[in-house]
């Protein structure tokens, strides 16, 4: 009769190499994968993040103040508009002396305040000497500093001596032989020329 040998069970080291080489082949995926609780906090720096790979949807908002951006690391004209959100830069965060000049309007600084005798009362961008009134009767030249060619007049009576407002009317010109003067007339309320102090102011 032909008989059977009984066969040998595995040995514990041959158990313990079968178990390894079966995570090896089939578990290795889920041993790569790493979440945020596998992750020690404090021990991620900057040279563990790929330069440019993470943007803006990646922070909290709100979460990113003025002291986590080196200043001298920016460059001239790097931040635009766009990057500040509206209505969240005050006066008090601008250094005004990183301002260059700031255009305003010179109208305000052209203006004469004269008496009815033609004498300066007051006045701003007046050239020395600037008022004459030599012509005749209501009629007066009040001279600038520069060239008011192309400016816009507005004038009217007004007694800056405390005395009874002036009723009549004025007018004024350009004077082609002297871009810098500016000619005004002035008359009574039924046109008649007169004598009246009055305001000019330029705006250019």
């Amino acid at each position: 009769m032909k008989s059977f040998r009984k066969p040998s069970l595995p040995s514990p080291a041959m158990v313990v190499a079968l178990v390894a080489l079966f995570v090896a082949l089939g578990g290795s995926a889920y041993a790569l994968t790493i979440t945020g609780a596998s992750i020690r906090n404090g021990t991620i720096t900057g040279a563990d993040v790929k330069n440019r790979s993470l943007k803006g949807t990646k922070f909290a908002l709100n979460s990113i103040g003025g002291n986590a951006i080196k200043a001298s690391a920016l460059k001239s004209g790097s931040l635009t508009g766009r990057l500040l959100k509206d209505d969240t830069v005050t006066g008090t965060k601008v250094d005004e002396s990183t301002l260059g000049t700031v255009p305003q309007a010179t109208g305000a600084q052209l203006q004469a305040v004269v008496n009815a005798q033609g004498q300066l009362v007051a006045g701003r961008g007046v050239a020395s000497n600037g008022v004459a009134h030599t012509v005749g009767t209501g009629v007066y030249q009040v001279t600038f500093d520069r060239s008011v060619a192309a400016c816009a007049y507005s004038g009217m009576l007004v007694d800056s001596a405390g005395g009874t407002p002036p009723v009549g009317l004025i007018g004024a010109a350009t004077i082609a032989a002297n871009p810098n003067a500016v000619q005004v007339g002035t008359a009574d309320a039924d046109g008649t020329a007169a004598d009246r102090p009055f305001h000019i102011v330029l705006s250019c």
